[in-house]
């Protein structure tokens, strides 16, 4: 049997659509478990409707909590979490069922978003292309990355779930991924696919500062990169990004120095985001690609500028902004 598992916030606007896609799957062994997380809307009212057991926390706990309170209810002997704000295939929990029969040994397996966004906009579809692109060609990952994600119960119990510490959608799945990969591999699956509602530039930014700091963090205490989506890559191309923003400082006062340094950082920038932009290239044109490598860049400036307020504040402690897991 698979346990569903939906931490839920407000999100009235996106729960329904992911509720009656599960009730359209090719699969009958399944239950929904829905976390509502003291939300504000009608998520309580439209998941009544539809899911098997409805828990409604007394405050905001976060999705890390939500999540352990879930497993706890659950009766399945495989945990499938998913977000709120997507919606799967009739064929996605038949399918999951069928790579952990056909793989006994298998303790976790993620999937990815889909390349076409549940939400339309320019912003949504670049976010989907990147995400998409990013896991292709990769077998195992570090991350138990929960948009999409099923592990066995008795390894979720084992390693004690999901860390509470982190009280908003930070890198609770990055630091229970950690944890699981130190015993066993989590597999990727990109043919396991939902579609996401993705936010909007500006909530994607802000979530980006967040995560990305905390990322830096783990990052620190772990000494080494995972492998998510290519990760060395992926942070030399954004740190190449950043940098060369910064470096534009140095051309009023150091002319030539100031431009070379930044055309080579570009050019590094470029050189690592290459495949990427090949692909929104092939996927929608000219015109969105241009668009794409500077939002891109735009995202590289605000993920090094995160990542150094990281290191500064684990150098020197007292500069550090960060009060729990809440950016001030």
């Amino acid at each position: 049997m698979i346990s569903i598992i939906i931490p839920a916030y407000n999100s009235e606007k996106t729960i329904e659509k992911l509720l009656i896609s599960l009730r359209e799957s090719t699969f009958s062994k399944y239950e929904v478990i829905v976390v509502n997380d003291h939300s504000t809307d009608n998520t309580n009212e439209i998941a009544r409707k539809y899911s098997d057991t409805l828990i409604n926390l007394d405050k905001r706990s976060g999705p890390a909590y939500a999540r352990n309170i879930g497993a706890e209810k659950a009766n399945g002997d495989i945990l499938l979490f998913l977000d709120a704000d997507v919606f799967v295939d009739p064929g996605l929990l038949e399918y999951v069922h069928k790579r952990f029969q056909e793989n006994p040994e298998m303790k976790a397996l993620v999937g990815i978003y889909s390349k076409e966004p549940a939400n339309d906009g320019f912003f949504p579809r670049y976010k989907a292309l990147m995400a998409y692109s990013w896991f292709q060609g990769v077998k195992f990952i570090y991350s138990f990355d929960s948009h999409i994600a099923a592990i066995k119960k008795e390894v979720f119990v084992e390693l004690g779930g999901y860390n509470t510490f982190y009280k908003d959608a930070l890198v609770e799945d990055f630091e229970f991924g950690y944890r699981i990969s130190e015993k066993y591999p989590i597999y990727l699956d990109t043919k396991l696919q939902v579609a996401h509602h993705f936010p909007s530039f500006i909530d994607n930014a802000r979530k980006y500062f967040q995560r990305c700091f905390f990322w830096i963090k783990l990052f620190l205490h772990r000494r080494k990169f995972d492998k998510a989506g290519g990760t060395p890559r992926e942070g030399i191309s954004r740190f190449s990004g950043f940098a060369s923003f910064f470096s534009m400082l140095l051309i009023p006062f150091c002319p030539l120095v100031g431009m070379i340094t930044f055309l080579l950082l570009f050019f590094l920038y470029f050189s690592f985001s290459i495949k990427f932009f090949s692909f929104c290239l092939r996927e929608e044109g000219t015109i969105f690609t241009i668009r794409a490598i500077g939002t891109h860049y735009l995202n590289s400036i605000i993920i090094g500028t995160s990542a150094l307020l990281a290191l500064v504040s684990s150098i020197f402690p007292f500069f550090s902004l960060i009060n729990r897991n809440k950016i001030i």
